[in-house]
């Protein structure tokens, strides 16, 4: 049903960049479960393969995977509070990796803007004062994962992509209140992942979807179907429906 939005058939490269990164997501996705379930990995050749396409083409993919598969790799049923730990320490690191490169972002930031400029649908740059890459990053990445805005639709591509937008948000949203709600004795483990995952790739696409509507689409295209099958699987996994996925994986 993903592959049917209008945004896949409007901006999207489909058959060029994003179909490889789509496939070579759709097996880190398998593998994590695969690990999740048995502690190891599967086809690690074609593992080490997708891993080398996303490393060439969006090596920004493997701050969320790198996240994912360490919280996974500390999970733990019994002791619930490793999980509280890992993600202190995930935060921590996140906060120290950003003081340390925080003038080197701030000295690229603005020239930024050059890349995404020139097209109908290129925003003016607001990177112009010190530090305003992460001043704006909290409402910058709703923005790059969006689109277009209400200001913007003036044609009808942008009605309808405003309109896929905001079904994929709610739905996003409703995923993330059925997380939350759902009593489990994993829900931190299942919170962290999901919470981190967002929030990791919301940041990576920040720089690339803020400035222009068009790029926003087009590179949330690589990861939208990641974002849809991880929420399903992490509720699936809550609700003890999980089974069902072992074995299908068991018997492939």
């Amino acid at each position: 049903m993903i592959f049917t939005f209008p945004s896949f058939g409007i901006w999207s490269n489909l058959i060029g960049k994003e179909a490889l990164v789509i496939f070579s997501l759709g097996l880190v996705i398998y593998n994590l479960y695969f690990y999740y379930a048995y502690n190891k990995f599967r086809y690690k050749l074609v593992l080490l393969f997708s891993l080398y396409i996303i490393a060439i083409i969006k090596p920004q993919f493997f701050l969320p995977i790198g996240s994912a598969f360490l919280i996974i790799y500390f999970r733990t049923y019994r002791y619930v509070n490793r999980i509280l730990w890992v993600m202190l320490v995930f935060a921590i690191a996140i906060s120290s990796a950003f003081l340390l490169l925080k003038d080197l972002v701030n000295d690229f930031a603005p020239n930024f803007w050059y890349f995404f400029s020139g097209g109908g649908s290129t925003r003016p740059n607001t990177w112009l004062n010190d530090y305003d890459f992460f001043i704006q990053a909290p409402i910058g990445m709703i923005v790059a994962f969006f689109g277009p805005k209400i200001s913007e639709i003036n044609n009808i591509t942008n009605l309808i992509t405003f309109i896929e937008s905001s079904l994929i948000a709610i739905y996003v949203l409703y995923m993330l209140k059925c997380i939350l709600l759902t009593k489990s004795r994993i829900k931190y483990f299942v919170v962290s992942v999901a919470f981190s995952l967002l929030f990791l790739i919301f940041l990576v696409h920040y720089p690339f979807g803020y400035f222009n509507a068009g790029s926003a689409i087009r590179y949330r295209a690589n990861f939208l179907p990641l974002i849809i099958i991880v929420l399903n699987i992490l509720l699936l996994i809550m609700k003890n429906k999980s089974n069902f996925i072992k074995n299908k994986l068991s018997n492939d």
